[in-house]
C-alpha cells in the first residue's frame, strides 16, 4: 500500500481501533525508510479532540530527538496566519 493511500484512509474517516491506527503509523513510518532514499523520520500525529496521540521516529532517529527544522516553521505559521485571516481574526491590510 502506498504512503499516500494509508493517509487518505485515515483522512476519509475510515474508524479503526487506536492499536490498529498505531500500527499502521509504526508500518508507515518504518515504510518512509525502507528505500534508503530517506535515512530518518520522525512523525507525530494527534487528533483534534485529545483522544488519540501516536509519535513515532524510523532510521537514525529516536522519537525524542532534536533536529534542525530550518525554513519548515514558514509554512506553519502561514497555515495558522491564513487560518486566522479565514476566522475573521487578522487581516492582511
Amino acid at each position: 500500500m502506498h504512503l499516500l493511500s494509508c493517509f487518505e484512509n485515515m483522512v476519509n474517516g475510515v474508524k479503526m481501533k487506536k492499536a490498529v491506527e498505531r500500527d499502521l503509523l509504526e508500518k508507515i513510518i518504518l515504510k518512509m525508510t525502507d528505500n534508503k532514499r530517506i535515512f530518518s523520520a520522525v512523525m507525530s500525529v494527534e487528533s483534534g479532540d485529545g483522544s488519540f496521540s501516536w509519535s513515532g521516529a524510523s532510521g537514525n532517529m529516536q522519537k525524542d530527538d532534536r533536529f534542525f527544522i530550518a525554513s519548515v516553521t514558514k509554512l506553519y505559521v502561514t497555515a495558522v496566519v491564513m487560518g486566522l485571516i479565514e476566522e475573521g481574526k487578522v487581516s492582511l491590510d
